[in-house]
């Protein structure tokens, strides 16, 4: 009861440290950290998906030569449901070496018909889902 207590002030502290931020921040220097992001990404799930680079392969794109978010929009395929989820088994989509460390699975609406999931990791300290809800909370009150 104590950690639960504890933890519910720990959450209501990040979403005032992100409400703060996104307050304050111009949305100009966030799409910069935004662009970053997209590309360091991008090496990660080259370095850690066999599903991605499979695809990357198949397309003959090579990571190294992505380096800025005009190559990306550019370049790199859109993955959907039907070129990923009904094509790959699941250690490939996965990151190598990380699904000994899934705690769960959250499976798509079903509303397309297609199957997708996401994967939620034990360390996540879920912070992005923080930012987003705190972000839909600031802009729709």
């Amino acid at each position: 009861m104590v950690f639960d207590m504890i933890v519910k002030m720990f959450n209501n502290l990040k979403r005032k440290r992100i409400r703060y931020y996104l307050t304050r921040s111009d949305p100009e220097s966030l799409a910069k950290g935004h662009d970053k992001r997209i590309l360091t990404a991008l090496q990660t799930a080259c370095k850690k998906s066999k599903a991605y680079r499979k695809i990357l392969e198949e397309k003959k794109i090579h990571p190294r030569d992505i380096k800025t978010l005009d190559d990306f929009k550019k370049r790199i395929p859109v993955i959907s449901k039907d070129n990923f989820f009904s094509v790959f088994p699941l250690n490939d989509i996965i990151a190598e070496h990380d699904l000994p460390k899934v705690s769960n699975f959250m499976t798509s609406s079903g509303f397309s018909g297609k199957f997708a999931f996401g994967a939620g990791l034990k360390n996540d300290s879920g912070s992005g889902r923080f930012f987003v809800d705190t972000a839909l909370d600031l802009l729709f009150n």
